[in-house]
């Protein structure tokens, strides 16, 4: 999660890093987007628009140190960019899109943050 109460850039830096050190085949990254509920510490304080620019960044980046790995669009930049979050992803370096394919049925228990993509 990029964006959560508390990180830095240098704690951003550090996770490029070590998904080099640890040969990962894929990454999944994204913005964190607080849920209402949340017990996150500050998560009312949260900028969701910082989170999105910092999150391509962080794809960016990523394909830059790690020209190989696989690089998630996530479904978290659809929810503070609806109309082209997971695309942007993609321009910024991800080559793998996340799609929700959780049933129907089940969804309403998997409330994790306002404005998630059901597709």
């Amino acid at each position: 999660m990029i964006g959560l109460p508390g990180q830095t850039i240098d704690d951003l830096a550090h996770d490029i890093v070590f998904y080099g050190d640890e040969n990962l085949d894929m990454v999944g990254m994204g913005p964190y987007v607080a849920h209402p509920d949340s017990l996150m510490p500050d998560s009312r304080y949260q900028l969701p628009t910082t989170n999105y620019q910092l999150s391509l960044r962080m794809i960016a980046l990523t394909r830059l140190y790690l020209w190989n790995v696989n690089i998630v669009a996530a479904t978290a930049l659809e929810a503070l960019d609806p109309e082209n979050g997971r695309r942007r992803g993609i321009d910024a370096g991800a080559n793998v899109i996340m799609t929700n394919l959780t049933p129907e049925k089940f969804r309403v228990g998997y409330d994790l943050y306002p404005g998630k993509v059901q597709a």
